[in-house]
């Protein structure tokens, strides 16, 4: 179980990562790196209507649970658009969630990996 607080910390840590990383083979990415930052962290309390119904009543998730039962139905939807005010399109397919990075025609795609360490990422708050 961990704390919905530090729960959005690792997430924006996470995307953060991820765009950085994604800056070092594009120049129109890492142009959006100081602008995606401070959206991100001014932003991340919009998490908070997300998290807190999966919350128990002291606001901890159970970050494990969670992740396993979803990652069982991620790898099994063949293919599912959707969209997210603000950040943009994304599908899921076959264990691979694809986003649209906004402004700059680019995909990140997340895979069983990335996820993983997303996951590890959170459950390792349980121990601090």
């Amino acid at each position: 179980m961990v704390e919905i607080g530090n729960v959005k910390e690792v997430i924006k840590d996470y995307i953060i990562k991820q765009l950085v990383s994604m800056g070092e083979s594009s120049p129109a990415i890492r142009l959006l790196i100081p602008l995606a930052k401070r959206a991100i962290t001014n932003n991340i309390n919009s998490f908070d209507k997300f998290l807190k119904p999966i919350a128990d009543k002291d606001g901890m998730i159970d970050i494990e649970g969670i992740f396993d039962e979803e990652m069982e139905v991620i790898n099994n939807i063949d293919n599912f658009n959707f969209d997210i005010p603000f950040i943009g399109g994304g599908n899921i397919s076959k264990g691979i969630i694809s986003l649209e990075v906004p402004y700059v025609n680019k995909i990140v795609a997340l895979n069983q990996t990335d996820l993983e360490v997303l996951k590890e990422s959170l459950i390792s708050l349980k121990t601090k």
